[in-house]
């Protein structure tokens, strides 16, 4: 039997003038007068399994970026704020304005679990206005894969609560199977030692977006202000990398592997010159190396 304990931690920090939380972000305290008071409230469980890495699952529920990308990379308008700390915004936003609006991170242990507190639709009125929550649980399978377990609690007993539970008890099965979709195919496209990712060294990050998006129409997930992916459908073909200046004549090719320490090990008995060691980067790890000829490539892995 699963028990599943959720500690509420509701912190408010000291602020100081033009300093927000992570220097971007502000905290807010937790209401817990929005949940309802009854002792015994509902909930449901819903499990599922996802052919993906845990990392790549995990961040597509605490990630914005991550969650646009895993649930409907095919819709522009979709917009999610997931502030990743207690009492920061958890909020999907299915037109970019109107969702989950004003819900909060609960808890959360980096790549295991996430709890934060939900609405109703706009069309329930009064469960709307009180919070429900919800906790995720995340664990890598054997094979790679990720075992999904979803509980949803705090459902009162009203009788406009059971049209919002029976709503979410029909609602979450359809969410997980975007994400499966979604992720899965992004993962699965990875052919091993194959070439999987361009990546552009640039001096001028905004000038460069600017130009690829009016010569070719692509588009860009922003990951701060030094890094770009370069947007495809169920995930991204390359990236722009700002530099003070373009130190190769060429973009970087990137390979995938599905074991990048075996294929390090390869690289350098086959002579490969590393130059730059294995390090981590949101979404997994990578190494560069130059061949024989002094071309220089990466590899990277989720792992």
């Amino acid at each position: 039997m699963r028990f599943t304990i959720l500690i509420l931690f509701c912190f408010v920090l000291p602020a100081q003038a033009g300093e927000p939380f992570g220097g971007a972000m502000t905290t807010q305290s937790i209401d817990t007068s929005l949940f309802t008071a009854e002792t015994e409230t509902r909930s449901f469980v819903i499990t599922g399994t996802i052919a993906a890495p845990i990392d790549a699952v995990y961040a597509a529920w605490s990630n914005s970026v991550a969650f646009a990308q895993a649930f409907a990379p095919d819709r522009p308008e979709l917009k999610a704020n997931i502030d990743l700390f207690i009492g920061g915004r958890y909020e999907w936003l299915w037109d970019g304005k109107l969702g989950s609006n004003d819900c909060q991170v609960l808890s959360f242990i980096p790549g295991r679990m996430i709890s934060f507190s939900w609405n109703a639709p706009p069309d329930q009125a009064e469960s709307r206005v009180m919070r429900t929550w919800v906790v995720v649980e995340f664990e890598a399978t054997a094979d790679g894969g990720t075992d999904i377990t979803l509980t949803h609690q705090g459902f009162g007993t009203a009788p406009h609560w059971t049209t919002t539970y029976d709503y979410f008890e029909a609602a979450w099965p359809a969410v997980l199977a975007k994400f499966k979709k979604n992720l899965e195919i992004t993962s699965t496209d990875h052919v091993h030692h194959g070439i999987n990712y361009i990546e552009f060294t640039v001096t001028n990050m905004a000038e460069c977006q600017r130009f690829y998006r009016a010569a070719f129409d692509w588009e860009f997930n922003d990951y701060g202000p030094d890094y770009a992916g370069i947007q495809k459908e169920g995930g991204e073909a390359g990236g722009l990398r700002l530099d003070s200046v373009t130190p190769i004549a060429a973009p970087l090719v990137i390979l995938y592997s599905k074991n990048l320490d075996l294929t390090l090990a390869k690289v350098r008995e086959a002579g490969g010159r590393i130059t730059k060691e294995p390090f981590d980067f949101p979404g997994g790890r990578r190494f560069q190396f130059e061949d024989p000829s002094g071309n220089e490539l990466a590899v990277w892995s989720e792992r």
